[in-house]
């Protein structure tokens, strides 16, 4: 039977009963130990009963001499608690971050469907994205087109405002991924682009003259003036005609500033939403390969060139076709409405699959 005993430094040791009030040491500290004496009752138990048959060495005439040396103390192992996988904020960031990945992913999806039907009714020319007039004063299936036009484009927009919305949720996922940075510099992206369209709108009222009745050219050449009584002379026709005519030029100037400076500041709030993308899915690469899952890098890269020739194509669409080449507009076009549709592809894949690995529980 084992004789159990605790050292002074806390280590909980055991010995044979042989080694009784013998000297040892602690394995842990290294102190000098004496082992214990068993109680009476643990020395009359370790005693063979009455008529047994004596030991084996006893019988070959061994004499049962203790040992010189010292038997081994063996440490007795302390009950340990496992570690938790992760600690408790990191498992209320992963949650986090699976919240707005779902929503990210359903977003994605109405957001494709909405475009892809917009875009087939382009391609088959019943509908005009550029005006939807006819919802208002159509009739039959093309105010019907319409009406589907428009519902797909407002689904659209939320989708955007939804889609935004999971970035920012997913800024709460826990800073030892390395993947934070990225869902942030989607956001800051969303930022400046709403910013570009709130200054643009800005310039517009500030820049945007007040064009003049095209009546003010007869009113001062065929009409009486007010209170004269009397009907202008060719002189003051002339005069008022050269400003009206000067006052057009203005307002035609002013437009054709305003235009350039519009079509600027789309590009760059194109740029911006682009850049936000493709921020997204190296996020979502970074964050499979944090998990273990490096096949969604690739991926990841993929999505974010296909945002780069998106940007090429919407360069193309701002500068060449509207100064240079207006023939290159339909190519361009096609080729955008290409790449952004794999770019939803992509990037409902990336979320799928990001949040297959997301340990949410």
């Amino acid at each position: 039977m084992a004789i159990t005993f605790t050292c002074q430094c806390g280590q909980r040791l055991s010995a044979r009963d042989e080694a009784q009030g013998r000297a040892t040491k602690c394995p842990k500290c290294g102190a000098s130990l004496t082992v214990p004496r068993a109680e009476p009752a643990t020395q009359q138990s370790s005693q063979p009963p009455r008529g047994s048959p004596p030991p084996l060495r006893e019988i070959a005439g061994v004499a049962a001499a203790p040992p010189s040396m010292p038997s081994p103390v063996a440490p007795v192992p302390e009950p340990q608690t496992p570690a938790p996988l992760r600690s408790r904020p990191d498992r209320r960031g992963w949650i986090i971050a699976d919240t707005g990945l779902a929503i990210c992913y359903w977003v994605l999806i109405v957001a494709a469907v909405a475009f892809g039907i917009i875009t087939l009714l382009v391609v088959v020319g019943v509908a005009d994205p550029g005006s939807l007039v006819s919802v208002f004063g159509g009739s039959g299936a093309g105010r019907f087109v319409a009406v589907v036009v428009f519902w797909c484009v407002f689904a659209w927009l939320a989708s955007f405002v939804a889609m935004v919305t999971g970035w920012f949720v997913c800024c709460g996922i826990p800073e030892r991924t390395g993947t934070r940075q990225l869902i942030q510099g989607s956001v800051a992206c969303v930022g400046i682009a709403v910013g570009l369209i709130v200054l643009l709108q800005v310039i517009g009222l500030v820049m945007t003259p007040s064009m003049p009745d095209p009546g003010d050219q007869f009113a001062g050449g065929f009409g009486a003036r007010s209170g004269a009584g009397r009907a202008s002379s060719p002189a003051e026709v002339q005069k008022s005609q050269q400003e009206f005519m000067e006052a057009m030029r203005k307002g035609a100037d002013a437009a054709k500033t305003m235009a350039r400076i519009s079509n600027i500041f789309s590009w760059l709030t194109a740029l911006a939403l682009i850049a936000g993308n493709a921020s997204f899915a190296l996020f979502l690469g970074a964050l499979g390969r944090h998990l273990g899952q490096s096949a969604l890098r690739p991926w990841s890269y993929g999505v974010a060139g296909l945002q780069g020739a998106l940007a090429l194509c919407m360069t193309g669409l701002a500068f060449l076709v509207s100064d240079t080449s207006p023939r290159a507009a339909k190519p361009l076009a096609i080729l955008s409405t290409v790449l952004l549709s794999a770019t939803y592809g992509g990037l409902i894949y990336l979320v799928y699959q990001a949040r297959r690995v997301v340990p949410a529980e």
